[in-house]
Formats: C-alpha cells, structure tokens, sequence
C-alpha cells in the first residue's frame, strides 16, 4: 500500500458506519456486557453518556449477543435516522418499535380484527406502511396518536405480546438508542412530563438518555424509575482507545504509510514516525472513539489534498485545529470563563452544557469514580485567547 491508495484505505477505516462490526468492538474494564447482564434483571435500563463515546456499539454488541443466544426477541430500530423526534413521546416509540418487530420477525403478517382498528387510525392498510408515514408524517402521525393514546398504548402492547407468543414466550427487549440526541425541554418532556408511561411498558427495554440530565432537578424520578439501573459510559482509556484502532486497522495503515513515506524524513526511523503520529491522533482524540475516527479521517484527507504520498504531523495538526473550530462558533463567553474554572466551582448549568458540547469530558476514575477533563481540542483556543 502506498501514495493516495495507501490515505484511502486509511479513510476507509475510519468510516462511522463500521463501527460496530464485531471485530472491531474493544470490550471496556468493567465489562459493559456484564453490566447490562445484571441490569437487565429489571424491567428497565438507562444508558447515558456522551455523543461519540460509544453507546451505539455497545448497544449493538448487546442486541447481537441476545439474538445469538436466543435469550431475546430485539428490537432496536434506528430511531435517530429517518424520524423525527421532536414529535414523538413513548406512545408514538412504543408503536413504532412494536410495528417494526412485526416487520422483522413476520413480513408477510395479514393483520387481524384485533389490530385492523390500529391501522384505521392512521388511514394506511399494513404495519410496513405505517413506519412509513411515521418516518414521513411525523406531525400527522402525532396528531393521530394524541387522539386515541390509550386505545394505541394497548394496540401497541398487544402486538409485541403478540409476537412475544409467537415466538413461545421469549421475551422482547426494546433498544431505544438516539434519545441523547434530544433537546433540554424534548428532554424533560419525555423523561419527566411523560415518565409515567416507562412504568407500563409492556417489555424490558434499554434506553438511552443526554448525559446532561444526571443534572437536571427531576434526574431523582427518573432515577427511581429505572430502579436505579443506570449504566454510565464515559471515555476511553487511552490502552482502550490504542486497541481500537489496532482492530480498526489504522495501526497498520499508519505503520504502512510511514514505510512508503520513509524517504521524507532524514533524522528518524519510521517506527519513531508512526509513534508520533499514533500519540499525536491518541492525544487529541480525548478518550472519545468517535473523535479519533474523525480526526485520524481528516489528516488524510489532508494529506490528499496537499499531495501527499503519506501522513505527516503537519497534516494530523491541520485537522486537529480544524476540529476544533466548531467550538469557535459554539462556545459563549461565559463558557470560557467556565472552562477556566475548576470543576467543583462550575454550576450544574454550565457542567450539563458543556458536557453536551463536548467541551468537557468525562472519563473514568477508579479512585473518585470519575473526572471531567477539557476537550484537548480547546487547549490552543484557551491558551491563546483565541
């Protein structure tokens, strides 16, 4: 592999949407798996943690462990593709994901008497066409549910009951993943205004949730809810991290790259090189796998634009600063003056908003169970000013 085969190949290690490819999944100290194995001894989970820190993948490595070992009937659609959140509280998910098993588990499904009624609602002849207009209509479809939410809440639980008998009584658990994606009040409207209804679902379900909302004043109902399983993923070890993208390949790439692009450099051997550049991506990458894909991406597309036959250090530094301008237009002033504070001086306001940005994350501690660090991202705008 060498020249702009060699940076493409590289890119395409990093492509987001491989992310939970099994061997690509770094098993975390303590083990998510068991965790989830003995939270799931309730009704409900909770997952929060922060955009890009690996809630997706786990939750994959979670509906593919159960569907192999037949303990569950999964489903996990991708609610934060293709519908519209916004209008959308645990009836319209409850029925969306009840529709969406059917259409996993039994395509070919002629609705009976029992759930014609259901479809009438909504003017449309089959479940499949339903998830259509969800995904479509989402306003409508609202409008619809607000009508008749009872009559829909006990449609949607006799379908999965349905498709839990279907299958002999194996249970159905439900994987509502991308309800961090929501806004403070979607939030709140969801977990607190419409919290009652986690209380009468009709199966065990793991759902995720912002991070920020360990902060908001009714986190305690929702706490209590859940029963307190509540499952936290913070940031990576860098150990963790560095086997990640031995596993995604980008060792190997990098490694490669450095023995094409060796003739570049007259003072240092290429494994000196490719520890600089590995160090340079681990460093920036805050714990967050997410963001070490995405930089690691950017340096090499970098490094094709400006014609390059490998990876340098000053192409992995352009998209660094790159990445980091977002913040530029996102951070206030008063959220400087924040970061400049010591975490315990921080108000809960100011530690939820810029957990939710990402200018602060936050990272295992065994000690004191967790820390929060500043996004090193931000280290040049904040020692400069600028």
């Amino acid at each position: 592999m060498n020249g702009p085969s060699g940076l493409k190949t590289l890119i395409a290690s990093c492509e987001l949407g491989t992310a939970a490819a099994p061997n690509f999944y770094v098993a975390r100290k303590p083990s998510v798996s068991s965790q989830f194995e003995s939270a799931l001894l309730s009704p409900r989970v909770l997952l929060m943690g922060q955009n890009g820190v690996g809630k997706s993948t786990e939750l994959h490595q979670l509906g593919m462990q159960m569907i192999i070992s037949g303990a569950y009937k999964v489903s996990a659609p991708t609610l934060d593709v293709g519908l519209d959140l916004r209008h959308f509280g645990w009836h319209e998910l409850l029925l969306y994901s009840a529709c969406f098993l059917m259409m996993q588990v039994h395509p070919s499904y002629q609705p009976t008497e029992q759930f014609q009624q259901l479809l009438k609602i909504f003017q449309t002849p089959s479940f499949q066409h339903l998830l259509f207009k969800m995904q479509q209509e989402p306003v409508a479809v609202h409008a619809r549910v607000t009508e008749a939410r009872a009559m829909i809440w006990d449609q949607s639980c006799g379908l999965i009951q349905w498709i839990k008998n279907y299958f002999q009584s194996r249970p159905v658990l439900l994987i509502w993943d991308g309800l961090e994606k929501l806004s403070r009040s979607e939030t709140q409207k969801l977990f607190e205004e419409e919290g009652r209804y986690l209380e009468e679902l009709p199966c065990q379900a793991v759902i995720t949730a912002p991070m920020r909302m360990s902060f908001e004043r009714y986190f305690h109902e929702v706490a209590d809810r859940f029963a307190g399983n509540i499952i936290r993923l913070r940031a990576m070890s860098r150990e963790q991290l560095k086997e990640l993208a031995i596993r995604r390949g980008l060792v190997m790439s990098l490694a490669e790259l450095m023995a094409t692009g060796v003739a570049l450099y007259t003072d240092r051997k290429p494994p000196d090189i490719y520890e600089s550049l590995m160090n340079q991506l681990l460093d920036a990458s805050a714990g967050l796998p997410r963001q070490l894909l995405q930089l690691t991406a950017a340096a090499a597309r970098q490094a094709l634009v400006l014609q390059s036959d490998t990876l340098l250090p000053e192409h992995v530094a352009l998209a660094i600063r790159r990445a980091a301008e977002r913040f530029r237009y996102q951070l206030e002033p008063a959220d400087l003056v924040e970061l400049n504070k010591a975490d315990s001086a921080r108000t809960n306001d100011a530690r939820a908003r810029l957990l939710d940005l990402l200018a602060l994350v936050e990272h295992e501690e065994p000690e004191a169970h967790f820390r929060v660090d500043i996004n090193p991202l931000l280290h040049e705008m904040l020692a400069t000013g600028r």
